[in-house]
């Protein structure tokens, strides 16, 4: 029986031995990435294309990839929970459309909860949330099917960044100890620190502040007469050590892809409501304040400006505070960006009127006045009223006014004339030639005939080449005689507003039958001006 007792006890060792053993505990850093709050739009909220008289919903996954927790309180700056908030806003146009219903505007509002968790154990991933920034109501389009419309949603909120790294005190800045010392003071580069601003390099610098006497405490070794070593004793004695105040250059970037709009200051809002300039605040700066060890440090300037998306601030201990150590040592730095930060993210519409669920509105009903800032609208509308003289409507681009009547262009729109094409008000077309080019190719046997014309590109289908013709001679001299021109069919190209820059054609020649000969190219313009070129057929 015992030695049945002594066998099962072996064998629970056994078992207990071989299992596993406890995995270490992972440590997950929080302080990495270069991103604060995030947001991407919901599928179909809104669609890709919406009808017009119908309502969408837009709505946002909001994420907060960094690390820092936008709070109902500010410990930094002691500000009331009220004026501590980040704003979500809908921007669009309201020509295409209006607001239909209530929409939940504000994160950590007052009707919602305050607190947006950043990355940390209990959040491992941020806390995250689906928002209805809006129910938009698509307008009907007037003279129109369709269009192309954006919509946009801006964050604003207040962040910071935290950075907290051991770095080495130099005592001797004149490299007066000969003893090896414990550490090296170096620069630190850095990369991010959880959050879209971050600090990416800290250059050290002691100042000396003069010479002190002082008590140093140290081990001194023991030998004996004939020098053999019997230990160390700890001796006091008065040595001469320099006085050093450590000055940190810090180098803040804005890597988050967004805008820093200004500091955090006590008794500002940190929502992004624009403020008058009298208001004291700093635009597009960042507030940097830190510690050295237990010791305060005063930086200057306290809210850098960025430049370019980089800032720069000198942070070191109060001017009364020096440091009397006689051997470098190691301290932990920490330094603290304060700051309210903005970023956007917008989706492009198409806005589909075809359905026509409505009745067509009058002619008469409508002014062009009706059509300031919308060139398609003013234009279409122009083209149908034509002839009246309330309806006949041009566009002025320098003021984005739909005005009535070509001499309406003239009278308020920089003395410039109105293009019954285009509906627009614009100055004469240049008075040059239009460019055009002819060439053969023997391989293909095939000519091609090009024009083209310089100046603004919106211009360039009223001013521009508007047919080619081609012919065969014997004298070059024959290509400046209109008289047996063939048409080309052609080609439009180009990247103006109105899409055409410049015209192609090219035609099958027999290129033996006609070596020797000129192959002429000609281009018209709307205005009549012409283009001509020639290229001699060489036989193949």
């Amino acid at each position: 029986m015992r030695r049945i007792c002594f066998s099962l006890l072996v064998l629970v060792l056994l078992i207990t031995g071989c299992g596993d053993r406890q995995q270490p505990v992972e440590t997950i850093d929080y302080f990495q990435g270069s991103e604060g709050l995030t947001m991407s739009f919901l599928e179909n909220s809104p669609p890709e294309k919406v009808f017009a008289g119908q309502s969408y919903l837009v709505s946002v996954m909001v994420e907060n990839n960094g690390a820092f927790t936008l709070p109902n309180y500010d410990g930094v700056i002691g500000a009331p929970s009220e004026s501590l908030y980040g704003t979500l806003t809908l921007i669009y146009d309201p020509f295409y459309f209006e607001e239909d219903g209530g929409a939940d505007r504000a994160l950590g509002s007052t009707e919602k909860r305050l607190f947006f968790n950043g990355r940390s154990a209990y959040w491992p991933e941020g806390e995250s949330r689906l928002v209805t920034v809006g129910m938009l109501h698509v307008k009907n389009l007037t003279f129109r099917t369709g269009a192309d419309a954006r919509l946009m949603v801006s964050a604003c909120y207040p962040y910071e960044t935290l950075l907290s790294e051991e770095v080495c005190i130099d005592t001797d800045p004149y490299n007066r100890d000969e003893r090896v010392q414990v550490c090296e003071a170096e620069d630190l580069s850095l990369q991010d620190q959880g959050a879209p601003v971050a600090v990416t390099k800290v250059e050290f610098e002691s100042l000396p502040a003069g010479l002190q006497n002082t008590l140093v405490t140290a081990q001194e070794p023991l030998t004996d007469a004939e020098g053999n070593f019997l230990g160390t004793r700890l001796v006091t004695r008065e040595e001469v050590v320099t006085l050093v105040k450590p000055v940190f250059t810090v180098i803040v970037k804005n890597g988050g892809g967004g805008q820093v709009v200004r500091a955090r200051e006590p008794g500002l809002m940190a929502s992004c409501i624009k403020q008058p300039r009298d208001e004291g605040y700093t635009s597009n700066a960042v507030k940097v304040t830190g510690l050295l060890g237990n010791r305060e440090l005063v930086c200057n300037p306290p809210m850098p400006v960025f430049i370019d998306d980089v800032a720069e601030t000198v942070c070191m201990v109060d001017s009364d505070d020096v440091i009397s150590v006689a051997s470098n040592y190691l301290d932990t730095l920490q330094l603290r960006l304060s700051y309210v930060y903005q970023s956007r993210i917008s989706v492009d519409v198409e806005i589909d009127d075809s359905l026509q669920q409505y009745e067509p509105p009058a002619l008469l009903d409508y002014r062009c006045s009706d059509f300031h800032h919308d060139y398609e609208s003013c234009r279409a509308f122009g083209q149908q009223g034509a002839g009246l003289d309330a309806l006949d409507c041009y566009y002025c681009e320098s003021t984005g006014a739909c005005l009535s009547g070509a001499s309406a262009c003239s009278s308020a729109c920089d003395g410039l004339s109105g293009d019954a094409y285009s509906r627009r008000c614009t100055s004469p077309c240049p008075a040059v030639d239009p460019l055009v080019s002819s060439s053969v190719d023997v391989l293909t046997q095939r000519l091609s005939v090009t024009c083209s014309m310089k100046g603004d590109a919106r211009d360039r289908r009223r001013c521009g080449c508007q047919s080619l013709a081609y012919k065969v001679v014997d004298d070059i001299a024959a290509c400046d005689d209109p008289a047996g021109y063939v048409s080309l069919p052609v080609r439009r190209s180009g990247e103006g507003i109105l899409g055409e820059t410049s015209l192609s054609a090219e035609h099958f020649l027999m290129v033996d039958g006609e070596a020797g000969r000129w192959a002429c190219g000609r281009g018209v313009t709307a205005e009549g001006r012409v283009g001509v070129d020639a290229a001699m057929i060489v036989g193949s």
